[in-house]
């Protein structure tokens, strides 16, 4: 049976808000007690050129200290978006930098502490939620668009993806993470201990669109993948120097994806969260 849109963007509106329940009982469940920072630093940065050398580092289970990083990139880290679901505010929230170091208190650092990666990171974003808040003045009004989408398949042959395993000595085993470089208008995208999840958020920038994993392939991969910058959606939110000419040697994307992972991405069109700033302050610095 076929429904229509507007029952297909009720049930995506049901699901988002079972989904912010059940993550706020998983808090709980896991023993953190609190989604707000103990103290927290605000200042300034003067090497602010629009959201460039923005360093991401969340500095261990007890703070959170990104230096250079804009309001929308502190908005889209705290709520899970990308750009592309990001409207209003004024200019500066995409051109003044801050250096923030939020630090935690002792009894919920050491709960975060042994957590998984990903939910030590989720935990920090919660928390960023507050500090939005309480230092941005930050007002905003959440919503639902159906939306143009990529979502990632199995490629004919499938996948061509290698498990997680030791380093290049055969006795280290390398740290979870994923490197993301551009040179010459070629992206390498290098990634150790990853699911399939976290490939789809890094092209999700790129393209400018919600990329999906529907490839039902779990665990985590180590893979590298490199294809040429090309300018639209996503290339337009790179820097100039950045971006590609469309001469690079490197394959595009969706021939690069198929062919050094045997994956697929095929577009189509889904429920998207969407976040529009009504309101947000410049914080004092302190």
């Amino acid at each position: 049976m076929k429904f229509p849109k507007r029952f297909l963007l009720f049930f995506a509106l049901l699901a988002l808000a079972v989904t912010v329940v059940a993550e706020a009982q998983s808090w709980q469940s896991n023993g953190v007690s609190t989604q707000s920072f103990e103290v927290a630093s605000i200042r300034h940065d003067p090497n602010s050129c629009g959201g460039c050398a923005i360093r991401f580092d969340v500095g261990g289970p007890d703070r959170y200290a990104p230096t250079n990083i804009t309001a929308k990139w502190l908005i889209e880290l705290a709520y899970g978006i990308k750009d592309f679901q990001l409207s209003g505010g004024p200019s500066w929230v995409n051109s003044q930098g801050f250096d923030i170091d939020a630090k935690i208190d002792d009894l919920t650092a050491s709960q975060i502490a042994h957590l998984p990666r990903d939910q030590q990171e989720k935990q920090k974003y919660l928390m960023l939620r507050s500090l939005l808040a309480d230092r941005f003045n930050l007002k905003i009004t959440q919503g639902t668009k159906y939306l143009p989408v990529y979502a990632i398949v199995r490629a004919k042959g499938g996948p061509k993806l290698t498990p997680a395993g030791r380093g290049s000595d055969g006795l280290t085993t390398p740290l979870p993470g994923t490197e993301f470089t551009i040179r010459s208008g070629v992206c390498t995208i290098t990634a150790h201990a990853e699911p399939i999840l976290q490939l789809a958020s890094m092209l999700s920038t790129q393209l400018g669109r919600l990329v999906l994993d529907q490839t039902a392939v779990k665990g985590t991969y180590d893979f590298k993948l490199q294809f040429a910058v090309e300018t639209g959606p996503g290339g337009a939110l790179l820097p100039p120097a950045q971006r590609g000419t469309g001469t690079e040697t490197a394959p595009s994307l969706f021939s690069a994806i198929q062919e050094q992972l045997g994956l697929r991405l095929k577009s189509t069109k889904a429920p998207v969260e969407t976040i529009a700033i009504d309101h947000i302050e410049e914080p004092s610095a302190n």
